[in-house]
């Protein structure tokens, strides 16, 4: 009797031991690449909309709809796509349980999801997954591009519409980073979940 209780220790030993391994073999392989897929995204928006600052604040170009800003915010979205396609990637996927939070983070952040307020939890709509809505419309830059264009078609002076768009570039930019934290929230979460010995 002894001998098949220690037998019975030693595999549920075993099995924790296993689902370690299979705990840290996942954040490895998935987790780690997938939050370093989404640092890279992020890292363009802001190095990208500083750049878009700079630009605004240049008194030397008139703040109009030959902006130069204008095309590099288009330019810089069609060139970027690839970096948020492999996120997109992560919401095609048969989702962990474990890792629902983390995605739907990133989902939201990238504009694919929506905070449901009543339960207060995202909602990521299945319509979103197409890749031509990522570019044409599902972008940080396209928000801004947009708040843009209708500051430049106001008769405003030039310093009254450097301020307006300094004022929708800033927000989009504290809102992101914001964002931003979420998800480094419920990466570091999912990290402690994974990694921590029971």
């Amino acid at each position: 009797m002894l001998e098949l209780f220690l037998r019975l220790i030693d595999r549920f030993i075993e099995l924790a031991k296993r689902r370690e391994e299979v705990n840290k073999r996942f954040y490895s392989e998935f987790v780690t690449p997938a939050y370093a897929d989404f640092e890279a995204v992020h890292k363009n928006y802001i190095e990208t909309f500083l750049q878009y600052r700079e630009m605004i604040l240049d008194n030397k170009l008139v703040l109009n709809n030959e902006h130069p800003v204008i095309d590099l915010v288009s330019r810089d979205s069609l060139f970027s796509d690839n970096l948020r396609y492999k996120l997109l990637d992560l919401l095609r996927l048969d989702i962990d349980p474990r890792i629902k939070k983390f995605i739907s983070a990133i989902s939201f952040y990238m504009g694919w999801a929506v905070v449901n307020s009543i339960e207060g939890h995202y909602t990521v709509s299945n319509e979103r997954y197409d890749y031509r809505w990522i570019h044409e419309t599902c972008s940080i830059r396209y928000e801004f591009k947009e708040g843009l264009t209708g500051v430049l078609k106001k008769h405003w002076g030039q310093e009254e519409k450097r301020k307006r768009a300094i004022k929708v570039l800033d927000n989009i930019v504290a809102r992101t980073q914001v964002n931003y934290l979420a998800v480094t929230h419920e990466y570091n979460d999912l990290k402690e979940a994974l990694l921590k010995p029971k």
